[in-house]
């Protein structure tokens, strides 16, 4: 993924993308401030963990910001209004339920400066290392990170 600030910077966007695949998607940059929403299923229906907010410290959100750390600040839960808290989180279940997912997920969201949402895409397998999201919003919950993934264990068993 390569974000493009300025003209000049296509056509080396364009020869990233074409290094890994025929086809490139292009779609429209989106300003505002990067969200994740991690949910959680124990028993009781998805349930929204508090939201993340992702700043990388230099450029954009890019492989080398998420899996490097100290490259990014990470604010769990994410400042913004109560109003705009409740719609990510609602927006977040209802991404969950829709498409059917299980035990967990991460919904990435764009929050602009009016409080518009944009998802941008559900994550169905959130990662569990140093710098992955999930447990930052399952601590951020009072949650035992381990504890909550032997119930999303358990809970599977119990269904196969």
């Amino acid at each position: 993924m390569h974000a493009v600030h300025k003209e000049d910077d296509f056509p080396s966007a364009m020869m990233g993308c074409f290094s890994y695949s025929d086809e490139a998607l292009i779609e429209s940059f989106v300003e505002g401030r990067d969200i994740a929403v991690g949910v959680v299923d124990l028993g009781d229906g998805p349930t929204a963990l508090p939201p993340v907010e992702i700043a990388p410290l230099h450029g954009d959100y890019d492989y080398a910001a998420r899996y490097n750390p100290g490259a990014t600040r990470w604010t769990v839960p994410a400042a913004m209004s109560e109003p705009v808290a409740d719609r990510v989180a609602e927006l977040a279940v209802q991404v969950h339920k829709t498409l059917g997912l299980g035990s967990m997920s991460r919904i990435d969201m764009i929050v602009d400066d009016a409080g518009g949402i944009q998802v941008l895409e559900a994550n169905v397998a959130p990662g569990t290392t140093e710098t992955s999201l999930l447990p930052m919003a399952i601590e951020a919950a009072g949650l035992d990170f381990g504890e909550t993934l032997a119930t999303m264990v358990r809970q599977a068993l119990a269904r196969a």
